[in-house]
């Protein structure tokens, strides 16, 4: 085949038969900020300022700290334990007195102390009754000064202790263990034939 004379002239920017034409990609869609987000400051500072948050915070801090310092005032007022607010006193009036903690903790010795009276130490002797159901709540380390007898009655036992001075003041301290924890009840009975005295108090040992 005879070829052309002279150049060929080329077609710049047409489409080329050999190759689909491209198609334009559409415009991404604006950025849209999340609901609750503030707009960007114009002064190139981005910072979250929610007061209200803030506020919230500060309270619950300073409840914290409040309650903090509460539980450090009855800890060391002996709210847990041995302290002026775990003291206590029962009494027969003119017959016997008992000193006991309205707070103790398991397995932590603590002191029940049963002052008897002139008018109780009249004899050579005298009977305390302590509740079965209060001892069984705990371990006995001690007794001072220790009792000649024990006597087991319906629901206590029986100790009996001599008196050296006969019209004196005597003094009975018992170092007990709580071995359970909760609520516990406890009755000291001075045993006086038809005219008993008895003294109820409560405890609240802690783990």
């Amino acid at each position: 085949m005879p070829r052309p004379a002279g150049p060929v002239a080329r077609v710049v920017g047409g489409p080329r038969p050999d190759r689909p034409a491209m198609r334009a990609k559409p415009a991404a869609p604006p950025l849209q900020e999340p609901a609750g987000v503030p707009p960007p400051r114009l002064d190139g500072l981005q910072i979250e300022e929610d007061f209200e948050f803030q506020r919230r915070s500060w309270r619950v801090q300073r409840v914290a700290w409040l309650a903090g310092l509460l539980l450090l005032a009855g800890a060391m007022l002996g709210l847990f334990g041995s302290g002026p607010l775990s003291r206590a006193t029962v009494d027969v009036p003119g017959l016997m007195r008992v000193e006991y903690q309205r707070f103790a903790r398991y397995e932590t010795p603590e002191t029940l102390t049963i002052h008897l009276l002139p008018a109780a130490t009249g004899g050579s002797s005298v009977q305390v009754g302590l509740d079965r159901q209060y001892l069984d709540r705990s371990k006995v380390d001690s007794i001072v000064p220790p009792p000649q007898r024990v006597r087991a009655a319906d629901d206590r036992l029986v100790y009996e202790f001599d008196v050296a001075r006969p019209g004196g003041a005597l003094t009975v301290a018992l170092v007990l263990e709580p071995q359970r924890i909760g609520w516990a009840r406890g009755r000291i009975t001075l045993e006086r034939g038809s005219a008993p005295g008895q003294v109820t108090f409560g405890q609240f040992v802690y783990p």
